[in-house]
């Protein structure tokens, strides 16, 4: 898997699991994510986030999922 395309697959992985948490990007500031940080994680297009792992933890931990769950890409 090229490098672009792991990142807009987590990207949409991302995405999906926030919104089956009835979240919006906006609210990712409560959980110490910086909107316009948080915006190019979901949608990495030409400029992709340098997401560390601190903040993949943080994501898991808003979603109440286990951080490896944030990698089970749709085929």
């Amino acid at each position: 898997m090229k490098e672009q395309e792991f990142f807009i697959k987590l990207g949409r992985r991302i995405k999906k699991l926030r919104q089956k948490k009835g979240l919006r990007q906006e609210d990712m500031e409560d959980f110490g994510i910086a909107y316009k940080y948080y915006q190019r994680i979901e949608s990495p297009g030409k400029r992709p986030a340098n997401i560390t792992m601190k903040t993949l933890l943080k994501i898991a931990g808003a979603f109440e999922v286990e951080p490896y769950q944030l990698f089970l890409f749709d085929k």
